[in-house]
């Protein structure tokens, strides 16, 4: 399980990462300069989704798909698994309302992470 520190760190470097538009896609975790779809660890990868952004963000923190417990998902790994809004996935919001809300999203969640420290 991770500590709540590297979920804030996570966190954070999955805001870097889609800071700016043109670093964020949606309906894919991945593209490379071309448009296609790839891996969010490829070194061709130029714009991340919001799940694309954290696996990115853990991958470059020292954490890979194997230290997730019991391979969750990096999302439910750092609280953002379940519903952030009624009816809604972090996945929805990144390719239904944009980068601005899922920005907003994790900023959330970063802030309920240090309240709770």
């Amino acid at each position: 399980m991770m500590d709540r520190e590297l979920k804030i760190r996570i966190l954070e470097r999955a805001c870097e990462i889609i800071a700016t538009p043109l670093t964020w896609t949606r309906l894919a975790v991945a593209r490379d300069c071309v448009g296609y779809s790839t891996d969010p660890r490829s070194k061709q990868a130029v714009c991340w989704c919001a799940t694309g952004a954290l696996f990115k963000a853990a991958h470059e923190l020292g954490k890979n798909e194997k230290d997730f417990e019991h391979r969750k998902p990096i999302a439910t790994e750092v609280g953002l698994g379940e519903e952030v809004r009624p009816g809604k996935y972090l996945w929805n919001i990144n390719d239904e309302f944009g980068r601005e809300e899922v920005l907003a999203v994790m900023r959330a969640r970063i802030a309920e992470l240090k309240e709770e420290g």
